[in-house]
Parts: structure tokens; sequence; C-alpha cells
């Protein structure tokens, strides 16, 4: 053990000296040497003339492979590389486009020998004249309201419609633009303002909302014995049918469902083709004249049901 001890710490500076000249000797060999190195850099394109836009989805980055001194490549980690497309003379048509190396923005004070583009190597870009479609928005519920509380009228929308402005074939399948989600946990009525989602490769003018929300005291009532009823009608055709009867859970503002009558209430199975044989369907319970535009919450419990046709 001491003999160890006078190996490791005899000359210990002159040690400690040596090995930090060899390191230095290391890494300037190192940062001078040309060596190869793969990134993912970001992709873009480059603005088209106004009216123009690209329809295709494209990828968000480029791989390629670099080949540099030591000291840059370690740069380039650190510094904004990223590639940008610019097409010449665009118009409306399909056009393949290759990522060549001159695409590569390099950062200054860098010097890359030669640059080798992996994935993708050609762009299929489709370029389209960029349309303006009105469309109604529609608000994306988040988080549920509050135990006590329920709304008392849906979400209104101020404005009820925006500007969808993007491709022309692309807008044209969209219907309708959705809010961020907007949580009901509200205790009174107000107001919010929200962002819009625009879909993929468009924009939404204006880009917010107001969305104006109504909440009152929560109230739930229980509608026993309700009948099912089979759709379409199988009176000539069942032979069994278990259970006949389920309870109807309601609950929502109280003011809406305290004016729910027991002969609104009504439970609905579905039979479909009505296949020959024993068969379990799904239930649903409905509030005969009630408006669309008060929420509300209906349960049948349970909700299926066992039948046999003939």
């Amino acid at each position: 053990m001491v003999s160890l001890r006078r190996v490791l710490f005899t000359d210990l500076g002159t040690k400690i000296l040596s090995l930090i000249l060899a390191l230095a000797v290391y890494i300037h060999v190192f940062s001078a040497q040309e060596r190869e190195m793969a990134y993912r850099v970001p992709l873009e394109i480059a603005p088209l003339p106004a009216g123009l836009t690209i329809a295709s989805d494209l990828p968000s980055d480029v791989r390629v492979r670099v080949r540099a001194s030591g000291k840059d490549l370690l740069k380039l980690k650190t510094r904004r590389f990223d590639a940008q497309i610019a097409v010449e003379s665009p118009h409306p048509g399909v056009l393949q486009r290759p990522i060549l190396g001159s695409d590569l923005r390099i950062p200054r004070g860098i010097k890359i020998a030669a640059i080798e583009v992996i994935e993708p190597r050609t762009l299929n870009l489709r370029i389209e004249r960029l349309g303006t479609r009105r469309v109604p928005v529609a608000v994306r519920s988040g988080p549920a309201h509050a135990g006590d509380r329920a709304l008392s009228t849906r979400p209104s929308v101020n404005p009820g419609s925006v500007d969808l402005i993007g491709p022309g074939t692309r807008i044209a399948a969209i219907d309708s633009v959705e809010t961020e989600p907007v949580s009901f946990d509200v205790r009174r009525t107000t107001d919010r303002e929200v962002a819009l989602i625009a879909p993929s490769g468009s924009k939404v003018e204006p880009a917010r909302v107001t969305v104006h929300i109504e909440t009152e005291a929560r109230d739930e009532r229980r509608f026993p014995g309700v009948s099912i009823e089979l759709s379409p009608s199988q009176k000539d055709r069942l032979l069994w049918m278990q259970p006949t009867e389920v309870e109807v859970v309601v609950s929502g503002a109280a003011s809406v469902v305290d004016g729910i009558g027991p002969s609104a209430v009504r439970v609905i199975g579905d039979i479909g083709r009505g296949t020959a044989g024993s068969q379990r369907i799904r239930l649903r319970a409905v509030i005969a004249g009630l408006p669309r535009a008060v929420p509300i919450e209906i349960h049948p419990l349970p909700d299926t049901a066992s039948v046999r046709l003939q």
C-alpha cells in the first residue's frame, strides 16, 4: 500500500501537467481533423408570391451528413442550422424539387467541407391558389363544469363564423373551426376569449373569439319504469326481451330538469338490420320536445338489453 501511494503521489505536479498537455494535444488533433456527422435540421419553404400556397404535407426536417473539422462540427450543435427551399417561378400544379446542399443555411464562421442530403432527397410540392371560406365556429369542451352547477344553455360564440384561409382544395372539405378546449367549470355567467385551432396548412381570421357561458344550479331526476322501444319496430318478430323497462337518470340545469315530465322520456333500442336470433343491443334515452340548444345529460340504467327475434 505504501509503495502504491509513493508511485501515485511522487512528482504529482509533473504527472498532472503531463495529463493536461496530453488532453490539450488530443483536443487540438480532434478539432483539426475532418470528421463526418449526421444532423436533422428544420425544413422551411421560402415565402411564395401573394395568392399562392403549398397544399401538400411536407416533412418538418431533413437529414443531412456533414463533413467538417471537429471544431466546426461542435459549433453546429449549438448554432441555428436549417434548410430553406426556394421555389423558382412558382405556379399552380405539382412540382418535384430536389433538396440540394446549397439549400442549407450554414451559420457564419463555420466552414463545411461537404454536405450530403440523406432524406428526403426530393419534395413533391403541390402549389395551389390561396382560397378563403366562411365557416362556423364550434366550441370544443374542456374540463367538466362544477358538480353543483350546469350549463343552462349551450355556449354561444362571437363571432359565430370566421374566415378560413388556405389551399382551395383543403379548405373546401372543412365545415367548421374548433376553439381551443373551453372549461365550463364556472359558477356564474361569464365571457371567455379563446383561440381558434387552425387546420393544418391554413389560418383563421380572426384568430380569437369570445365564448359566452351561462350556468345555474344543477338538479337530477330519476324516471323509473320507462318502456324500451325498438327501432325499427319489431312487433311481429320479437320473441323475448330482457329487461323491458329501465330507469332513466336526467341531470342538468334545474330550470330545465324540473320542467321534464315522465311522458317526455323515451328509451330506444336500435336493432339495426334485425338479424334473427339473440343479440345484445345498446339503449339510448331521449327527451321529446327538448330544444337542441339546451345541454342535458341523459342515461338509461342499464344501457343495454338482450332481445331474441324470429
